[in-house]
């Protein structure tokens, strides 16, 4: 549909084809934001297509925005109900988004009631909060219902802390906890599990030369061997 807008946006002469597009893409998931460290940041806060999950969103509202047939009131109205990633987006990328839309949104002022943008702190930060776990349990809450190469970042980001937990890395997805070998995160939790049980050993090895279903955690992958083997 992103793609689609764009297109509409660069040829469409019709304000009401605009609004129709317009409305769509608003209604589209927001997108999660989490801030990552990366060794290219150079001590600078992470641009916000770096901190965004997708910027699909916002882009395709930005360019259906720069139709002229297209009530600024309309583009107006929907700040309040962007990300604030996404309003900082507005105001970062000049080729991009119109300067009347990039002044609005520097103006805009998020809402009280916002949640603020989890960062993902290395174990040295994490070492002096007094509550890492919850710390690292927002950075889940920021990402859940996401899929693909962001949301194993984060995920990755916490089997390799040291603060990690068996409630955190069970609420991770199954074949990235298995695919995990920097620490014995996985035998530590089977060992815990199957002991000298040779039939459980046996289901486990069974289930890992399976097809694994990419949306199952690995608390529920848990669960699920330690039913009795039949």
């Amino acid at each position: 549909m992103t793609s689609l807008a764009r297109d509409l946006a660069w040829t469409s002469g019709s304000a009401k084809d605009l609004v129709k597009m317009w409305e769509l893409v608003a209604a589209l998931p927001e997108p999660s934001a989490v801030e990552r460290p990366s060794q290219y940041d150079g001590g600078e806060p992470p641009s916000p297509k770096l901190v965004l999950s997708s910027d699909r969103r916002v882009g395709a509202l930005a360019a259906l925005a720069g139709n002229p047939n297209l009530d600024r009131r309309l583009v107006l109205d929907v700040l309040d109900q962007l990300n604030p990633v996404e309003v900082r987006w507005l105001t970062t990328y000049d080729d991009e988004v119109p300067a009347w839309l990039k002044e609005a949104a520097a103006r805009h002022k998020a809402s009280p009631t916002q949640p603020e943008v989890p960062r993902v702190l290395t174990d040295e930060e994490l070492d002096s909060c007094a509550d890492p776990e919850a710390v690292m349990q927002t950075w889940l809450d920021a990402v859940k219902g996401d899929h693909g190469v962001y949301n194993h970042q984060i995920e990755y980001a916490i089997l390799r802390s040291r603060h990690r937990t068996d409630t955190l890395v069970r609420q991770l997805t199954a074949p990235t906890v298995l695919s995990y070998y920097e620490h014995p995160v996985v035998a530590d939790a089977l060992m815990r599990l199957c002991g000298t049980d040779p039939d459980r050993w046996h289901a486990v090895v069974e289930a890992l030369a399976s097809k694994r279903d990419f949306d199952e955690t690995f608390g529920d992958f848990l669960d699920r061997m330690s039913v009795p083997p039949a």
